[in-house]
């Protein structure tokens, strides 16, 4: 069912009449906020292992898709150029389970991404970026990195500042709050929004946009050769 008011949409358990939030939706002027149980809700979910919160049960993040196109597979606010629906988030190891099941919809980034840090362990004021596809302009961008490989999402350095989505891309940069970060396989969640209140928080509802899941790797900064720096040693005897 949906609130009218707020636009809330809502999960009712007919069997025990247990009631769940669901996801945030556009508020409406009038309908009896009735779905047939086979109806699709047009919502997006994330499919990072369950310990950074993916599933419904979980708090997950959830994104309604307004003036959802599903001969195309996609929506005015989105990462990447596709979307589509899922009835609830779908865990993985390799952050793939919502490519494998339907289309490979999360295609904002390619293959298995990889951020080269600074510096290893990074230093505090040190910072990362991506450049994200996203749409429309103006719309806002924010992602999470399990730095520290916890396990967890967290809001403090591992989220991103708020980009926003400029000539089909977003810039999204972390900035680091301390020395302990090192290279090491982990997990990314990209956020986009209308309402970048919204997405402050790597789980729960958004009114529109798309979450994408990936496995990672944050690679350690590039070596100096040897040749160099024994150039640079011989010169200066």
């Amino acid at each position: 069912g949906s609130d009218n008011t707020t636009g809330g949409i809502w999960r009712v358990n007919m069997s025990t009449g247990a009631v769940a939030f669901f996801a945030a939706g556009p508020a409406s002027q009038g309908n009896d906020g009735a779905r047939c149980y086979d109806a699709p809700v047009p919502i997006d979910f994330g499919d990072a292992p369950n310990s950074y919160g993916t599933t419904l049960a979980s708090n997950g993040p959830r994104h309604a898709i307004p003036n959802y196109d599903n001969t195309t597979n996609s929506a005015p606010v989105m990462l990447g150029s596709l979307i589509d629906i899922e009835v609830d988030g779908q865990p993985t190891a390799n952050a793939d389970g919502d490519d494998n099941n339907g289309i490979a919809d999360e295609d904002a980034l390619s293959g298995l991404p990889r951020i080269t840090l600074p510096a290893s362990p990074a230093q505090t004021g040190q910072t990362v970026s991506l450049t994200v596809p996203c749409s429309p302009d103006g719309a806002f961008v924010v992602g999470y990195i399990d730095f520290d490989g916890g396990g967890t999402f967290g809001t403090g350095h591992e989220r991103s500042a708020t980009a926003t989505c400029s000539g089909g891309n977003a810039n999204v940069v972390w900035t680091f709050a301390n020395s302990t970060v090192t290279a090491k396989n982990t997990y990314l969640r990209l956020r986009i929004a209308s309402n970048a209140a919204e997405i402050q928080t790597p789980t729960g509802p958004a009114s529109d946009g798309e979450v994408e899941d990936y496995r990672i790797i944050l690679d350690p900064p590039p070596q100096t050769p040897f040749g160099v720096c024994d150039a640079r040693a011989f010169w200066r005897l």
